[in-house]
């Protein structure tokens, strides 16, 4: 059974992130207090305006994921986008990052589903780097906005991104546990 490798401080690396994330914000709220207390007050009454507006939606999005979790068998994803398929997978989750409506807050608890579902490393990260570089659901504004040609141009450049992301991730971190 695979267990989470604990940092030398037996801490996982989430935590760490979160503290490093946690230190540069107060840093930068010091340094704009320091400069303009007015702007300091201001950024935080923003920064909580915001967090309100999106905590519903985070936490439907990981009610929505959690709920992926069980309702989906464990290994119900290996078949389509496990390790065993390879290439395959990595092009299969290109295609449903590409066509996964949503923001981020939806996204990302699917991704977490899928690698917990069996999918590889790969096909996780393609799945990602689709959804944020060509997604289906973008192209009528795109090519309303820049036109089909700019628009076409735009799509199969950014396509194998995505691709070569998710062999690369299968390439150097596929024997990483991550859970």
């Amino acid at each position: 059974m695979k267990k989470k490798i604990p940092d030398s401080k037996g801490k996982y690396a989430m935590e760490k992130i979160t503290l490093i994330f946690l230190g540069i914000v107060i840093l930068f709220y010091i340094a704009v207090y320091f400069k303009k207390p007015s702007l300091a007050i201001a950024g935080l009454r923003t920064g909580g305006i915001n967090f309100l507006r999106a905590l519903p939606l985070i936490v439907f999005a990981f009610i929505l994921g959690g709920i992926l979790q069980v309702l989906v068998p464990v290994n119900s994803f290996s078949g389509w986008l496990g390790s065993q398929k390879g290439f395959k997978a990595v092009i299969f989750g290109c295609l449903l990052g590409g066509i996964t409506p949503g923001p981020i807050y939806v996204v990302f608890p699917i991704a977490f589903s899928l690698l917990k579902g069996g999918a590889s490393v790969g096909a996780v990260i393609a799945y990602i780097v689709a959804w944020q570089t060509w997604p289906v659901r973008r192209l009528p504004i795109e090519i309303s906005l820049l036109g089909w040609q700019l628009a076409l141009i735009e799509f199969i450049l950014v396509l194998p991104l995505s691709i070569i992301a998710g062999l690369l991730a299968n390439l150097f971190f596929s024997k990483v546990i991550f859970f």
